[in-house]
């Protein structure tokens, strides 16, 4: 969910508004606070949505390693690979 996330977001920032950015991650921070994650993930979830509204590439990417980091015992390999190329393409973007 992180993943497809920062993607969106990089994709859709030349379109959406500050303010259309800001509803956007505080819906989501509405949505994740219902899910039953760890808290560490939860957090580095928190970063991702607060960065996506302000349209910060690199504190994007930071929040991401976070994600991987905190959530490495809950995630696949696929998953993880997943967030490893988001990273990797927000970097070069950034």
């Amino acid at each position: 969910m992180a993943a497809r996330f920062a993607t969106w977001a990089r994709a859709a920032a030349a379109e959406l508004s500050a303010e259309a950015r800001a509803e956007r991650a505080s819906s989501a921070r509405g949505w994740f606070a219902s899910l039953a994650v760890p808290a560490t993930v939860r957090a580095a979830c928190t970063r991702l949505f607060e960065a996506e509204a302000r349209d910060n590439a690199a504190d994007m990417v930071a929040a991401l390693v976070a994600i991987v980091t905190a959530g490495k015992r809950q995630l696949d390999a696929p998953s993880v690979a997943e967030l490893e190329g988001v990273i990797s393409s927000l970097r070069a973007r950034a």
